[in-house]
């Protein structure tokens, strides 16, 4: 309904209505109407004019300052929750954990190098692996070859077939070029050595690895197999009479595995046991998708060289490794049910959600800072690792899971001699409060000539009070842990210092430090110095008044009593002036026998004159301070000695304890006590034992 608001309608309104109130009403109705569509028309027209604000602005921005304003993903945005898993398997006690790394980046038939980033991750992954206190592999179980033979690998590969097959797990890591044959009896894929030649088939069969046999007699009966050979799109001859197409098979992985599930089939038959149709403990992860995408970038930039095989490193470095978690008030919760095991799920979610989320950092530089991911004639913006198993929840431990380093720890502490093997105790930050203590520890920088370490991701201080009454050590506020990524990647070092609150005044406390890295706790260090929290009897009550005496009120305030008897008033304030002195034990010590007779004769007086009937406000103040005067309250224990006193009386009583023995009377039906020293017996239970 559209209506005219003007005052000819108004008019009209009124003179055909008879009843005022009604017309009243309806004008204010029409006025307010009026006003609203004035003010919704200003609103669109500044909406309008913001619009056109905004579009000039956007118009004159950089198209990298607009990419800011797109929320940008995280880490979290790429986390898969299907690949995770809980399930834990039952590790034997004498379970072998083996690793082959095999890294080709020459070859002889004028094929594109791999770029050296992968050769050196390929080395720390391996430094790492055979470490005692990092992977926990013995070196005889873990093996590195660099652009070896086709000859060197089957050598090798051969060599893992000593271990049981039931108490092993198997790593495969390899790292090349490959093709596919696409008929003959040939057809497959075939993964590249220095020496592989592309000229015929019966060649590349020689100098190749194939799939189809080459592959099948994997050891172990859990096997990780992870491939990084996707390198190029274009590396075999562009003839047509060869059937040789470069990169491999777009169903590798899934082909690969039925391989070895028909020939695990046919060695059960052979030894006479019936087919089982459990399914195979073997995972096959690809660094991305076949046919569709480059797995490494040829770049300067470090972060996008080798991101597969970087994000293995980082994985068994502690990425993976199960810590904890915390709560929307960051408080860390443990979770160690996994340790000290690496298991293969876990380190599959952090490659695939690290490797898609650092090419997705890559591609969101500028174009002149990046070299493009070539993908035919189109760019691909992300890397997407495959994943082929038979079962999703199967899940099988890889290595040991790294354990705290303490040469590593103290090498900054201790720079000169040997490092010590537990840390150094927190020391005090600030000056103490009544209520708080502040301290601090040396921050934990691992040098990089000691590489490889498992960085240290968090610190955790306990406190204890002094003495033999104080028994437990309580956690400090909450752990200080990060995570491996903010560690390492962001470069976020865990907080050194830590505040105590909520504690006694006047009370000494020792503090203790514990490191951790991924793979767990480490020793506590030695308990600190005792330090003690600002005294509480250091109050403005008790200075104001200790200022009151030696500036001797107490001689006026008593002259003025004395001057004064009639003012009811001045005689209540005198009175307390008075009594906030002697409540103090520290001040009622100095007062002279003259200054307490004296005052205890006006006390004496002033409730003799005042009596309680009338001035009961005065007279019972009075009386409280004239008993105050001649019976001083004993000094208040300060509660470290009161806990100084509860550990003598339990000290105590366990030695009654042991001097009275409890003898059974079986006359009386009742149970006297007997001095073991003295040979004295009652009937009643002595003082110390109650």
């Amino acid at each position: 309904m559209q209506c005219s608001d003007t005052l000819a309608i108004v008019n009209a309104i009124l003179i055909n209505q008879h009843d005022q109130e009604l017309s009243l009403a309806l004008k204010n109705v029409l006025e307010k109407r009026k006003v609203y569509q004035e003010t919704s028309a200003k609103q669109v027209q500044r909406e309008a004019f913001n619009q056109q604000k905004d579009e000039k602005i956007a118009q004159k921005t950089p198209k990298d300052d607009l990419m800011q304003i797109v929320a940008l993903k995280t880490i979290d945005d790429f986390i898969d929750p299907i690949v995770s898993s809980q399930n834990k398997l039952p590790i034997h006690e004498n379970h072998v954990f083996t690793a082959l790394i095999v890294v080709v980046t020459s070859f002889k038939s004028n094929l594109p190098p791999i770029p050296k980033s992968a050769r050196i991750a390929a080395e720390e992954l391996y430094e790492y692996l055979t470490d005692p206190m990092l992977g926990g592999l013995k070196k005889a179980d873990c093996k590195l070859l660099i652009n070896p033979s086709v000859v060197e690998f089957n050598i090798e590969l051969d060599s893992f077939k000593n271990f049981s097959s039931n108490a092993s797990s198997f790593t495969l890591i390899l790292i090349s070029h490959g093709v596919r044959v696409l008929n003959g009896p040939h057809i497959g894929s075939f993964i590249l050595f220095p020496e592989s030649r592309l000229s015929s088939i019966d060649e590349l069969s020689l100098t190749a690895v194939s799939e189809r046999k080459d592959m099948l007699e994997i050891p172990s009966k859990f096997k990780f197999l992870c491939f990084d050979i996707c390198q190029d799109q274009d590396i075999a001859p562009n003839i047509h009479d060869v059937p040789i197409k470069g990169r491999i098979h777009a169903e590798f992985a899934t082909r690969l595995l039925g391989l070895l599930r028909e020939f695990d089939t046919q060695e059960k038959l052979a030894q006479g046991i019936s087919k089982s149709s459990e399914p195979l403990p073997i995972i096959i992860l690809e660094a991305c998708k076949a046919r569709l995408q480059i797995a490494l970038l040829d770049s300067n930039d470090k972060n996008a060289q080798s991101l597969f095989i970087r994000s293995l490193l980082d994985a068994f470095r502690g990425g993976a490794a199960s810590q904890g978690t915390k709560d929307y008030g960051k408080n860390w919760s443990e979770d160690d049910s996994k340790l000290p095991y690496l298991y293969v799920r876990d380190i599959i979610q952090y490659v695939i959600s690290r490797v898609q989320f650092d090419a997705y950092q890559y591609i969101q530089k500028k174009e002149e800072q990046r070299t493009a991911i070539t993908t035919g004639l189109e760019i691909s913006q992300d890397q997407t690792p495959q994943l082929t198993c038979d079962v999703k929840d199967i899940e099988f431990p890889l290595s040991m899971a790294p354990r705290l380093v303490y040469k590593l720890f103290h090498q900054l502490i201790s720079a000169l001699g040997p490092p010590t093997v537990v840390p150094k105790a927190p020391k005090v930050l600030h000056t103490p409060t009544p209520s708080s203590i502040t301290v601090s520890w040396d921050q934990v920088l691992p040098r990089e000539e000691l590489l490889p370490s498992s960085p240290i991701v968090g610190y955790k201080v306990e406190i204890k009070g002094i003495g033999k009454a104080c028994e437990k050590w309580q956690l400090v506020g909450t752990k200080l842990v990060h995570t491996y990524d903010q560690v390492v990647r962001e470069k976020i070092l865990p907080p050194s210092t830590i505040t105590a609150v909520a504690l006694i005044p006047d009370a000494g406390y020792h503090f203790r430090l514990r490191a951790r890295n991924v793979g767990g706790w480490g020793p506590y260090s030695p308990p600190s110095e005792p330090i003690w929290t600002k005294s509480g009897s250091t109050s403005l009550s008790s200075l104001g008044a200790k200022a009151v005496y030696e500036s001797g009120a107490l001689d006026i305030v008593c002259e003025a009593l004395r001057k004064f008897p009639e003012d009811v008033e001045l005689q209540l304030a005198g009175v307390q002036v008075v009594g906030q002195l002697v409540i103090h034990y520290d001040i009622r010590t100095c007062f002279s026998s003259i200054q307490v007779g004296a005052t205890k004769f006006l006390l004496e007086n002033i409730t003799k004159k005042f009596p309680p009937t009338l001035y009961m406000n005065l007279h019972t103040t009075t009386l409280s301070v004239h008993h105050l005067l001649l019976h001083p309250a004993r000094r208040q224990l300060k509660k470290n000695e009161a806990a100084m006193r509860i550990q003598a009386r339990r000290t105590l009583q366990e030695l009654a304890v042991q001097l009275y023995q409890q003898v059974y009377d079986a006359a009386s039906g009742t149970v006297y006590y007997y001095n073991i020293r003295t040979g004295e017996a009652s009937w009643t239970a002595p003082a110390a034992l109650t």
